[in-house]
């Protein structure tokens, strides 16, 4: 899926962005505008986000998100909000996590837009039975649930689940693990971590953002019954060395105290990306873990 049809039409394809204003929804924003799409970033608030003046982004009110189908072929949507459940209230939690895209999901199969992407996380994943941020990951458990219900009528939509790994780059929220462990890895003190045996996927942002638009130029090319894709590395690395790695590439002087904290209950002890649901479109992730951090570490300095 290429930003224009042809020589012959200079309007570029338009997509659909939710989360927009969030740490990987404003990456893939100015991804999109780069590569020549138009995005049409749908909004909760009353008020749109304050941005600098874009001729190819325009930002729309989730309710008026039925005109903006009516006025012209979506080429994709690629749904990136979420509500995490920190403080929102649970029915906050539902509304964004469950019936904005399946409004969206409608919507996309009424005006038979070619691709609705929906972004979902490994906490999420059958095999884990996590407590931690339990609405949210229900709540994406639940869309998938509904949203399989229905694509089936609609064979003009394709519908993907991307299922992120842990996304770590510049510009993420401060209360997330790797903002929270940079600040602390300034400072002098100890910092109390768990023993660290827990495999994670670390995958960068930046690899994140071209795995979406990979998969909007090249969906057609997955098989007809494929409805996911794991977004990560496939390969999984213990969360000690993760930190103690990025504690060396800082120059922190600060003392990592591993143990020093126990696991959370239900605590998923491996979580890594299968490669094999790419293998059709012929994807792989660019930046190693020093790379990664490196560039992490050069966005704060």
């Amino acid at each position: 899926m290429r930003p224009t049809n042809g020589p012959a039409e200079a309007e570029p394809q338009a997509i659909a962005l939710t989360g927009a204003t969030g740490f990987i929804g404003s990456a893939l924003a100015k991804a999109l505008l780069a590569e020549g799409y138009r995005v049409f970033a749908l909004h909760r608030r009353s008020v749109p986000p304050a941005a600098a003046p874009e001729d190819r982004l325009t930002w729309v009110h989730v309710d008026q998100a039925a005109d903006l189908f009516a006025s012209r072929p979506i080429a994709a949507v690629l749904h990136l909000a979420t509500a995490y459940g920190y403080r929102e209230p649970l029915s906050e939690v539902v509304q964004a996590n469950i019936l904005l895209p399946l409004r969206l999901l409608e919507l996309a199969q009424a005006h038979a837009c070619p691709l609705f992407v929906h972004t979902d996380t490994f906490s999420g994943k059958p095999e884990f039975a996590c407590t931690y941020r339990a609405a949210y990951v229900r709540s994406k458990r639940d869309f998938v649930a509904w949203a399989s219900s229905c694509i089936t009528d609609h064979p003009a939509t394709r519908f993907v689940n991307a299922r992120l790994e842990h996304v770590y780059g510049p510009g993420d929220a401060p209360h997330k693990f790797v903002p929270f462990l940079l600040d602390r890895l300034r400072q002098e003190g100890p910092i109390a971590l768990t023993a660290g045996d827990q495999i994670r996927d670390f995958i960068h942002l930046t690899d994140v953002v071209r795995a979406y638009i990979h998969l909007l130029r090249h969906h057609t090319h997955l098989p007809a019954d494929q409805t996911e894709v794991m977004i990560g590395t496939g390969q999984g690395i213990p969360l000690r060395r993760f930190v103690e790695t990025l504690h060396r590439l800082s120059g922190s002087a600060a003392v990592l105290d591993f143990g020093a904290l126990p696991h959370r209950p239900a605590e998923i002890m491996r979580s890594v990306a299968d490669p094999r649901g790419w293998a059709a479109l012929r994807w792989q992730p660019t930046y190693d873990l020093k790379t990664g951090l490196l560039d992490l570490l050069s966005a704060r300095s």
